[in-house]
């Protein structure tokens, strides 16, 4: 791995990883740059009752 030789990667990921024609596919499914989720979901994710606040996991 680059870090083991030289201690650090790059930021924007290298181009010998990268995939090509991603670019075209994303722009041809019409999402914005940054965009994680299809905008018909909500913003928010909607989890089961034992999932939520409530559960004492979340309170750690």
């Amino acid at each position: 791995s680059e870090v083991i030789y030289n201690g650090r990667t790059l930021k924007s990921g290298h181009m010998k990883f990268a995939r090509p024609g991603l670019k075209k596919l994303i722009e041809k499914e019409g999402e914005k740059p940054g965009q994680n989720a299809p905008p018909e979901w909500p913003a928010q994710a909607i989890l089961p009752k034992e999932w939520g606040p409530a559960d004492p996991i979340w309170k750690k």
